[in-house]
């Protein structure tokens, strides 16, 4: 009986020792705003996403730190980033540009990520700040 008491203990202490925060979980550089945006795909200024490959740049005020990225990914699906380059705090270069699948900011660093996935070309410690991403009939709905 003790020996199971003590496995137990054991154990119990093993799973709680190993858990570790993920310091990269929480951005620095990216306050955490509320983002609830509607993207009607049947406008003109959407209609880009109806095929894969595409980006539309959404920069209306209020939504987001700078706006949002709204791409429709080569796998299929639907992503939403944030506008602002999430290795630099909000300045009037961290806004990003996109050609094709890959989004740049405007510093002088130049920081590269992939549209599909959001992970960074540049090695860098963070990805593009995700938004939730609902289709539902023609219109996107983006959320946090």
């Amino acid at each position: 009986m003790h020996t199971k008491r003590f496995l137990f203990l054991v154990l119990s202490m093993f799973m709680i020792l190993s858990c570790e925060d993920d310091d990269r979980a929480d951005n620095p550089f990216l306050p955490n705003v509320s983002v609830n945006f509607e993207a009607n795909l049947n406008l003109p200024q959407f209609s880009q996403l109806e095929f894969q490959g595409n980006t539309v740049i959404v920069e209306t005020g209020g939504v987001g730190i700078k706006g949002l990225i709204l791409h429709n990914s080569l796998s299929g699906g639907f992503r939403a980033f944030e506008l602002s380059d999430p290795n630099h705090f909000p300045n009037s270069c961290s806004t990003q540009t996109f050609s094709g699948s890959v989004s740049t900011c405007n510093c002088e660093d130049e920081n590269k990520y992939d549209l599909n996935t959001g992970v960074s070309l540049s090695g860098l410690p963070y990805g593009l700040k995700p938004y939730r991403v609902q289709l539902q009939g023609s219109s996107l709905f983006i959320s946090n």
